[in-house]
């Protein structure tokens, strides 16, 4: 009965082995923007405001910064087993909100 059983008890655990192989890690990402304290959206889930260092599962993200007076900030992030990564948005000023903005066109002497 148990040399029956030893081939069958071998057969159970060497997929639990190779699922064990196959996972994957949360990897350091650090996210960084100009100005500082932008909203932070990752795959369409608020997840804090910069500077934020963040753990992600590897594979395709998307990230999102936003402030209010500044343009939506979106990119599309390669996360890679094993390798941290550091991503820095620069915000640029909307000009509804930049005061110093100028539809004019200056004139030319």
């Amino acid at each position: 009965m148990r040399k029956a059983l030893l081939p069958f008890l071998f057969l159970l655990t060497v997929p639990l082995i190779g699922q064990e192989a196959a996972k994957t890690h949360p990897v350091s990402v650090l996210i960084d923007s100009r100005p500082d304290f932008a909203e932070i959206q990752i795959d369409g889930k608020f997840v804090g405001t910069t500077p934020l260092n963040y753990r992600l599962l590897p594979g395709m993200h998307r990230i999102a910064l936003t402030r209010k007076g500044f343009a939506t900030w979106t990119r599309d992030l390669l996360v890679t087993d094993g390798v941290p990564t550091r991503v820095g948005g620069l915000l640029e000023q909307s000009t509804a909100q930049n005061p110093c903005a100028s539809s004019e066109t200056p004139s030319t002497p």
